[in-house]
């Protein structure tokens, strides 16, 4: 495996544990930021089809260990995301920082459906349209989005094809 590989799967990982993580401050009512998304973000905006969905499919695999979520709903998340970013690449440009929050929102937006769908359909537990913490997640990502995408591009070993997220002061 190669050294950008191996890094994006160690950050992944970390991220992972900082995002289940029992005492966090925010953590509280099941309120966590997905942290796993911009990074899905960041692979599908910098990486090839084949190595992102690679990297995913294993990130998603070890959030579902981790967090206990059912086998195949992360994964079903994170590459649908990453496809979605693909495919809105071809007709958009996300070098800027506006452009950057609303794939993040495109994309929480996604996850939101395809859990909804789920929930409603598959595990027939009801709707998640009236929970509170889902949306709170989502504030609380797009807060940490900016330091954690400024984080990412700064790992080495990495081939950039993009600029950096924030602006030198």
């Amino acid at each position: 495996m190669t050294l950008p590989n191996m890094s994006f799967l160690i950050t992944g990982y970390i991220l992972l544990m900082v995002q289940t993580h029992p005492f966090l401050p925010f953590g509280r009512n099941g309120v966590r930021p997905d942290l796993i998304l911009i990074l899905v973000i960041y692979i599908g905006l910098n990486y090839s089809k084949n190595r992102g969905a690679l990297l995913l499919c294993f990130l998603g695999y070890l959030f579902e260990l981790v967090s206990g979520a059912p086998h195949g709903l992360y994964i079903l998340i994170y590459l649908f995301s990453f496809c979605i970013i693909k495919i809105l690449k071809k007709y958009f440009n996300f070098e800027t920082f506006g452009k950057r929050f609303a794939i993040l929102l495109v994309c929480s937006f996604t996850k939101f459906c395809i859990l909804q769908f789920c929930f409603y359909f598959i595990y027939e537990t009801g709707s998640i349209l009236g929970q509170k913490p889902f949306f709170q997640e989502t504030l609380f990502t797009l807060i940490l989005f900016p330091f954690v995408f400024t984080l990412l591009n700064r790992i080495p070993g990495q081939q950039k094809n993009s600029s950096d997220f924030l602006p030198p002061l």
